[in-house]
């Protein structure tokens, strides 16, 4: 199977024509290490993505509702970003992809982000009406 990074390099660079947005994407070199892609991703990409959609911290706390209201637990948006870490590092676990470790890198980045704006367990703020 063909690497995630493969396959953007592969569509963005040799084929630009199959990407409609080429002239938005910032390519990565090569050489960048797992913790510097995943820094890229969450601290200097996030401008395109929330164009696409939406805040992802805001994204988390809506996700984090939805859940309360599916399940009738509460959960905040830091678990949200738990949950996600845990999937990734599942999947890890049955198969080295390093895809879902670049992913969970850069879940854990996006969550020290969210704890430093929102809190974190008894300190986090509240989801409000605000967040819908």
């Amino acid at each position: 199977m063909i690497s995630l990074l493969f396959k953007r390099l592969f569509k963005s660079r040799l084929f630009p024509e199959t990407n409609p947005n080429f002239d938005r994407i910032k390519l990565k070199p090569l050489d960048m290490n797992i913790l510097e892609q995943a820094n890229d991703i969450i601290n200097n990409r996030s401008e395109e993505k929330e164009r696409m959609y939406g805040p992802f911290e805001e994204g988390m706390r809506r996700a984090a509702m939805i859940a309360t209201g599916m399940t009738g637990k509460e959960f905040t948006g830091s678990d949200m970003y738990a949950a996600l870490v845990a999937l990734k590092l599942s999947r890890h676990s049955y198969n080295y992809k390093q895809d879902n470790l670049l992913d969970a890198v850069a879940y854990l980045g996006a969550l020290d982000n969210y704890v430093e704006k929102f809190g974190y367990k008894d300190t986090e703020k509240p989801i409000t009406k605000e967040d819908q």
